[in-house]
């Protein structure tokens, strides 16, 4: 069930730049934001655009994003733009770096693991 809470947050920036980070949700999947892919592409449209999507608390992405981020990535490159990842968790860039598409994103500030030590 899809919950109602769930959010995209949009920033666009005057230099070209633009920020995307989501709100109440670890998931990212079509099911939650179903006009994500159209908003990628909206804001990768214009030339020379930099999109940082903070990835802070994703756990989990699906096919659909995924397609949604090299598709945009690629086309981006047409248009000297190019997509960004922030704040992605090891477990996500584990995933990202299966399926080979940090190949076309760059892929940023990588959140450490949380130390199992504790401090004397």
């Amino acid at each position: 069930m899809k919950p109602k809470y769930a959010t995209i947050l949009i920033k666009r920036k005057r230099d070209s730049r633009a920020s995307i980070s989501f709100r109440n949700t670890v998931f990212l999947t079509e099911v939650y934001l179903s006009n994500f892919k159209n908003q990628l592409f909206e804001i990768l449209s214009t030339e020379n655009t930099i999109l940082e999507i903070d990835m802070r608390g994703i756990r989990l992405i699906d096919n659909s994003i995924i397609d949604a981020l090299n598709l945009n990535s690629r086309l981006g490159r047409h248009r000297n733009s190019r997509i960004i990842l922030i704040n992605v968790s090891r477990e996500l860039q584990e995933l990202l770096n299966l399926i080979k598409i940090h190949s076309v994103l760059d892929i940023r500030e990588i959140i450490p693991e949380k130390s199992t030590m504790k401090a004397a």
